[in-house]
C-alpha cells in the first residue's frame, strides 16, 4: 500500500514540475504566463475524429484561441499529432 502511495507522489511531483517548466518555457519566449496557464489553455484543445466515406476518418482539432495557438506552436504539437498518425497508420 506505501508503494502506491509513494508511487503517486511521484507522479505528481513530475507532473508539477513538467507545468513549472512550460511555464517558464513560455515566459523564456515572451509570454506572460503563469506555471498552471499552459495546463488550462492546453487542457481545452479537443480532437474530434470524422468517419468519411470508405473507413476513412479525419483528425481535427478545436478551434484555437490566440493564447492556445501560441502554446501550440511553442510546444511543437503539431509535430507530436504527426508522430501519433504515423503510429495508427492514419
Amino acid at each position: 500500500m506505501s508503494r502506491n502511495i509513494r508511487v503517486y507522489a511521484l507522479v505528481g511531483v513530475l507532473a508539477l514540475l513538467v507545468l513549472k517548466l512550460m511555464g517558464r518555457t513560455g515566459q523564456d519566449q515572451g509570454l506572460a504566463m503563469s506555471a498552471t496557464l499552459p495546463q488550462t489553455e492546453l487542457a481545452d484543445i479537443q480532437e474530434v475524429h470524422l468517419e468519411g466515406d470508405h473507413g476513412q476518418v479525419k483528425r481535427l482539432l478545436t478551434k484555437r484561441s490566440p493564447v492556445q495557438e501560441q502554446l501550440y506552436v511553442l510546444f511543437n504539437l503539431e509535430g507530436e499529432r504527426e508522430k501519433g498518425r504515423r503510429v495508427d497508420g492514419q
